[in-house]
């Protein structure tokens, strides 16, 4: 069994849409993170999220190749945005696609507690973000978009940790790979400067499950019980200035992390 939840926080242009939406086995998350160069990325981004977050659409490829016929209308004058889609209808596998930048992590259930490193909360990033050298988006959806920037990468992840899995998916309002300089010190050593905005969440993520764990959960409360997560997390992002601009946050979960933690909150 997997969880889905997705969230935004608009603190700045108002132009990221983040949604979900679970039935049965289909589980979908869908983030649009509006271009802040392009004016009615706000309007785009709903659009467009809205669009793939139908059954029907299951895929950033299904998007019409003339996209402008979803976003030409007299309301908008010029938008964009990037894409982040992840669903599954088989509660074994996550297919994962996307055009633009942001973040998607892959996270063992134990990330807070393991014997093999001094260090907290470590992840795996996954998303290579579409950026020329310069930093700028070479992949997007907008008026401007030709045939291959709507060709969307993609991954298809096996959440089998025996533990269980975790999965963020962000807009770069959080955090993107590119946004992770690298650094050199004097002793010619390379370091890579670490996200606080994701050890900030991950922090509030151990929280979260030792509370959701110290009895046993009970899974008709445990989808809301995310959600509500999912959304103050994005509160207290703000709340404590980790956010500069608008921000979505989507959060899978395996039921092997709750097993996991009430196995050693029992032991």
């Amino acid at each position: 069994m997997m969880y889905f939840s997705a969230s935004y926080k608009n603190v700045k242009l108002n132009q990221d849409y983040a949604n979900y939406k679970t039935i049965d086995k289909l589980k979908k998350i869908i983030i649009c993170d509006g271009i802040g160069s392009f004016k009615d990325s706000g309007i785009v981004a709903n659009k467009i999220g809205n669009y793939l977050l139908q059954d029907i659409f299951p895929s950033i490829e299904d998007i019409p190749k003339d996209s402008t016929s979803l976003i030409s209308h007299d309301e908008i004058k010029v938008g964009g945005t990037t894409i982040l889609l992840a669903q599954t209808s088989n509660n074994k596998s996550i297919d994962i696609e996307y055009i633009g930048n942001g973040g998607v992590i892959n996270i063992a259930g134990d990330f807070a507690n393991t014997p093999y490193s001094n260090y907290p909360y470590r992840y795996s990033e996954l998303l290579l973000p579409h950026v020329d050298a310069k930093g700028a988006l070479s992949k997007h959806l907008s008026h401007n978009s030709g045939p291959d920037q709507l060709i969307p990468s993609k991954l298809t992840l096996y959440p089998n940790h025996p533990n269980g899995n975790i999965i963020l998916i962000y807009s770069d309002g959080i955090n993107s790979l590119e946004n992770n300089l690298i650094l050199r010190d004097k002793e010619n050593r390379y370091w890579r400067n670490e996200s606080p905005s994701v050890q900030y969440i991950l922090n509030l993520l151990d929280t979260f499950l030792i509370e959701l764990c110290k009895e046993e959960p009970q899974l008709d409360t445990i989808q809301d019980k995310l959600s509500n997560f999912n959304t103050k997390v994005l509160e207290d992002l703000n709340t404590d200035g980790y956010l500069e601009d608008d921000a979505s946050l989507g959060i899978i979960i395996t039921d092997a992390v709750f097993k996991y933690y009430q196995s050693i909150l029992n032991a």
